[in-house]
């Protein structure tokens, strides 16, 4: 490794990283240098994501100089004005991301791009919410959030956001990156390795982002969140916000949250005005704000992009500027159908506003951000634990909810207590409850063809709601069509986003079952505070969430998923599990266990037993054939306790596992739950019995099915 150690001295400045590496060689740890020169990381859709330190195959000052380089010399060479149109970058709390979101500016300003920098650390969806508000009628040519989201607590990440469906300047979309843009990006990393400039010339820095957009940004999602209410607050106590624990996981939720939470009771306080309907059609007052004065204007810059004085304009926008909420009628009085028959919509004369320190009570130990994550083993609400300190501060204050955001504030998660038990919904709970409260809450066109979006793993309960929800009941007593189609995505917010972003208007609310929910009249891409926000208004209208989705289980049948992964030591032990599956018959097997296959996709090799998807409305497929990754997906047929069973096995495009999603459908919980456990022991036993895998400590397996670590229903 002696020239791996060499190039990395010449080319690293930052002392601390370079001792490291210099410490490894002096010791003469190869297996140790092999791991941290001997391969570098790889930009991808995720862009990056590591632990910091030393070395190639790391997050550190080199690499984010590295990878903004190439970044910037692809925007040169594939967005016109780029240099005019600039980058926003943000960061969370984590260690050296702030560090990493100064060199990224650096290196976007020494290149001749405009870099607009956050000053402080921000909410990952605040980085695209920017990209569409620069001003001058353009858009960011691309955006930068250093942040590893949900990750350990010495992983660090570099996401960027990007105009990819077109690249037109005039775009106002701003979506995360997807292929070919990954692996073009990628090979100019490569073509640019030399550091170019460590800091920027003293006296010049980044250009500074206003609060205004902050404001903007809570103003959009309080007009969104009002078109799709139909409650007031009539006397105290009545259909108000339920008292809530919050946690942000000692990320940068807490102020997003606070400003978000305190702007929601001041809107829920004014007077609704009349209209015609309640149909989501924005007119987007800031397309005609003056967004230049959400930035500090830049000032006359030299040939390198740097500015040649320190004054700049900091004017801020008059009160007759101040975008105000345009009012909204409420809806003419709708009979709801037999499920929704849960509450009287009726308009009060007087609305009475709530103290939001009443309202939210926030988990101390976790409120600050904290770079260490000291109270929790993973800072992500999916984990076991994550949650106990909220509970803890729950039971002690007697609250039944709790609202919860990872470190960088784009996913979401709940609980709520039922009897004595606490019970954290699913991320596909979650979207199923929001995806039905939107569809009862809004009066589509149906010619813009209304849809919502799931992740391909996310569960199919929402698309069969919708198939059953094929009309509606209008203020006349008729019967009105009111369909939803859901569409399937990839598994990611990049296909989730750009899909919104290609159908515009049509689409009302996406959702993948790792705790992502988006509407995209905000953003294309999840944000963890709308989605808290739209689900306090649900429980508002409804009452208790968990109650609600009894109901609709009732209504429409239990949906049992099973989520779990096998450990891979490696590519080729992947691909070979892969290949012996696809070997079980041709083109594929008929029959998994006992059950007839009703249809097979394999989007790895391009393969569909059905042909163009059925609720595909241009007839050609629905999701793109992916070679690169590993992913099947088969339906199996109704046996006498369900009504079928979904599985996808997909290869995991971060980590060394073989993921597996299984869904069961039947009519009685305890039917999906025994089928959907005997299948998960089906392919353990005949799919993913290879001696060199690990499957996650989350399921185990007795008298014939398997469990997770609760008795058998009886």
């Amino acid at each position: 490794m002696e020239d791996q150690v060499k190039e990395w001295l010449r080319l690293d400045r930052d002392e601390v990283t370079r001792a490291e590496i210099q410490k490894l060689a002096d010791e003469n740890n190869q297996q140790e240098l092999a791991e941290r020169l001997g391969s570098r990381l790889s930009f991808g859709t995720a862009g990056l994501r590591a632990p910091m330190g030393a070395g190639f195959s790391r997050m550190n000052s080199l690499t984010v100089i590295q990878t903004s380089q190439g970044l910037a010399e692809y925007l040169l060479k594939k967005v016109p004005y780029c240099d005019y149109m600039g980058v926003i970058i943000g960061y969370d709390a984590r260690h050296h991301s702030k560090e990493f979101a100064n060199l990224v500016a650096t290196v976007f300003k020494t290149k001749g791009i405009r870099a607009w920098l956050y000053e402080e650390p921000v909410h990952t969806p605040l980085v695209p919410w920017a990209m569409t508000r620069t001003g001058e009628g353009r858009n960011a040519a691309a955006g930068v959030m250093i942040t590893a989201s949900h990750n350990p607590a010495q992983d660090n990440g570099y996401k960027v956001y990007g105009i990819w469906s077109t690249w037109e300047p005039y775009e106002r979309a701003a979506c995360q990156i997807r292929p070919p843009q990954d692996s073009q990006i990628a090979a100019s990393i490569i073509q640019n390795l030399e550091p170019v400039l460590w800091e920027l010339p003293e006296g010049q820095h980044p250009l500074p982002i206003k609060s205004d957009v902050r404001r903007v940004y809570y103003n959009r999602m309080m007009k969104t969140l009002k078109q799709l209410r139909r409650y007031r607050t009539k006397k105290p106590g009545d259909k108000q916000l339920p008292p809530f624990v919050y946690t942000p996981l000692h990320g940068v939720g807490l102020r997003p949250m606070t400003d978000a939470l305190q702007r929601f009771i001041d809107v829920n306080c004014e007077e609704d005005t009349d209209s015609e309907d309640n149909r989501l059609e924005l007119d987007d007052e800031d397309h005609d704000y003056d967004w230049t004065k959400m930035f500090i204007k830049p000032p006359p810059c030299d040939e390198f992009g740097f500015p040649l004085s320190d004054t700049e304009s900091s004017t801020s926008p008059t009160d007759a500027e101040e975008m105000e909420l345009e009012g909204h009628q409420q809806a003419p009085e709708v009979v709801p159908q037999d499920i929704n028959e849960l509450e009287e919509h009726q308009q009060a004369p007087e609305v009475i506003p709530q103290d939001i320190n009443e309202l939210m009570t926030v988990v101390e130990s976790q409120a600050q951000p904290d770079p260490d994550f000291p109270t929790v083993r993973y800072p992500n609400p999916e984990e076991k634990g994550a949650l106990d300190a909220a509970i803890a501060t729950a039971d002690s204050k007697g609250i039944r909810l709790i609202l919860a955001n990872d470190p960088d504030a784009d996913r979401f998660a709940a609980a709520e207590k039922v009897g004595d038990e606490w019970h954290q919904f699913t991320g596909d709970q979650v979207g199923v409850l929001l995806g039905f409260y939107i569809s009862q809450n809004s009066n589509p066109d149906l010619e813009t063809k209304p849809l919502f979006l799931t992740s391909m793993v996310s569960s199919n309960m929402l698309a069969y709601i919708c198939r059953k929800l094929h009309f509606t009941v209008d203020s006349n007593d008729r019967q009105v069509p009111h369909r939803f189609v859901v569409w399937e995505c990839l598994t990611g917010f990049k296909w989730l986003g750009a899909t919104a972003e290609r159908v515009g208007s049509s689409c009302y609310f996406a959702y993948e079952e790792a705790l992502g929910y988006m509407l995209p009249w905000i953003i294309y891409d999840k944000d963890g505070i709308s989605a808290a926000l739209l689900f306090l208004q649900m429980c508002a209208q409804w009452g208790s969430p968990w109650l609600m989705l009894q109901r609709l289980y009732e209504e429409y049948g239990y949906f049992e998923t099973m989520n779990t992964y096998w450990r891979s030591p490696d590519q080729a032990t992947t691909t070979r599990i892969f290949e012996n599956i696809r070997s079980l018959g041709k083109p594929y097997p008929k029959y998994v266990g006992e059950r007839e296959v009703t249809r097979w996709r394999d989007l790895t090799i391009g393969y569909d037993s059905c042909g163009p998807d059925p609720f595909d409305w241009d007839n050609v497929y629905a999701l793109p054939i992916t070679p690169e990754t590993q992913c099947i997906t088969c339906w199996l047929g109704k046996s006498p306790l369900d009504e079928g069973i979904r599985i996808t096995i997909r290869a995991s495009g971060t980590e060394p596992k073989i993921k597996v999603y299984l869904e069961c459908h039947a009519k009685r919980d305890r039917f999906a739950k025994d089928m959907a456990y005997e299948m998960l022991e089906f392919l353990a036993k005949e799919w993913l019995n290879d001696a060199s895998l690990v499957m996650e400590d989350k399921y185990h397996f007795r008298k014939g099915l398997a469990y997770p670590h609760h008795e058998r229903f009886t």
